[in-house]
């Protein structure tokens, strides 16, 4: 009796054992396959994020919408299989009925490009169909039209601040009165061209050199000259 309820208990420990060992076994596959798929994402984040650092440079470089687009795409074809990236603005609406945009062979994201929550367009990533982007990858390029919609206000002041200045150069030219901005050293930082004109030259050689000396020839400042002070030009009276 003794050696049959040793057998019977030897019995049961073997199979709870058994028991134990498979759910080890499935334990360690199960975390085999964990890290294997955690060094995947790892890889896949890196190469992203080198990605998405080399798309802001590029970015931040980029002087026009052409030269924004292929610079995206360039930077994030390797790791996110691009075949393209384009920008469209509100005005181009009617540009998005192109046959790149409605291409069967392609699956389109598109993601807002947005300037203080006023909509300036969209820009548009495509890549093969068989290939659709999954949710963290829509995460990844809403993050990339971020920088871009920034980047795009930022040209646009660029070319807000150079029409301005068109127009001031513009309106400082047609002044038909000499008139030029002086340092305090003497030095012409910005003249008309009637100043240029009265000093028999142009505009570009007169910059940056004393007022005395491209208008008088003089190698010092005129007597009782009142720099810093309203004055007008009037006829030499230095000796």
């Amino acid at each position: 009796q003794q050696n049959l309820a040793f057998l019977n208990l030897r019995t049961e420990q073997n199979i709870k054992l058994q028991s134990l060992s498979g759910t080890l076994e499935d334990r360690v596959k199960a975390r085999e396959q964990w890290i294997i798929e955690s060094r995947e994402t790892l890889v896949q984040s890196t190469k992203r994020l080198e990605a998405l650092t080399r798309a802001l440079v590029a970015i931040q470089w980029s002087t026009n919408q052409s030269d924004m687009e292929i610079s995206i795409n360039d930077a994030l074809k390797e790791a996110m299989d691009l075949s393209w990236t384009k920008i469209l603005f509100q005005n181009q609406i009617s540009m998005e009925k192109t046959s790149d945009l409605t291409s069967p062979q392609l699956i389109i994201f598109s993601a807002p490009l947005l300037k203080n929550k006023e909509l300036l367009g969209h820009i548009y990533f495509a890549r093969a169909k068989d290939k659709p982007f999954q949710s963290h990858e829509d995460d990844f390029l809403l993050q990339v039209s971020d920088a871009v919609g920034l980047t795009i206000d930022r040209l646009m002041a660029i070319d807000k601040i150079e029409d301005l200045k068109q127009e001031w150069d513009s309106t400082f030219d047609a002044i038909t009165d000499p008139v030029s901005v002086i340092k305090e050293n003497y030095d012409l930082v910005r003249v008309n061209r009637s100043f240029a004109q009265k000093a028999a030259s142009t505009v570009e050689k007169v910059i940056g050199k004393k007022c005395f000396s491209v208008l008088f020839n003089e190698t010092k400042p005129c007597e009782g000259c009142n720099l810093g002070k309203s004055f007008r030009l009037g006829e030499k009276t230095c000796t």
